[in-house]
């Protein structure tokens, strides 16, 4: 993470009333550390994607722009394919965060990623 302006993370997240299976929310941590506590990102890791962040920050690691891209699921046992409702959610995230990553260069004075050549897929 050294010498990086902008951190972009994808997870899981449990189903809620405010995201239901099959939406996704952006959440900028950098403006709202505590973010997170509202959103129950689901964990199947030794460490949380809060905790790492927390860390990151207090070792002076952590880029001034992270982004998290939550995605509620339906199915979390290992080696259970997507849902339909989450394989959608999945692709628009792809489309907002490529979306966002350009406005974000252009605002940042960075040079932007080339245009995708084909349109993206996700594995069942």
């Amino acid at each position: 993470l050294q010498d990086r302006r902008l951190l972009v993370i994808v997870d899981a997240a449990e189903p809620t009333e405010q995201l239901p299976a099959g939406h996704w929310s952006r959440l900028d941590f950098s403006a709202s550390p505590d973010a997170l506590a509202g959103c129950p990102l689901r964990d199947t890791h030794t460490a949380g994607v809060g905790s790492m962040l927390r860390l990151a920050r207090a070792l002076g690691r952590l880029p001034a722009d992270v982004w998290i891209y939550a995605i509620a699921g339906e199915r979390f046992a290992p080696e259970t394919p997507l849902s339909a409702p989450a394989r959608a959610a999945a692709l628009q995230v792809v489309a907002r965060i490529d979306s966002d990553v350009r406005a974000w260069a252009a605002t940042n004075h960075v040079h932007a990623p080339p245009e995708p050549s084909r349109p993206a897929s996700i594995k069942s």
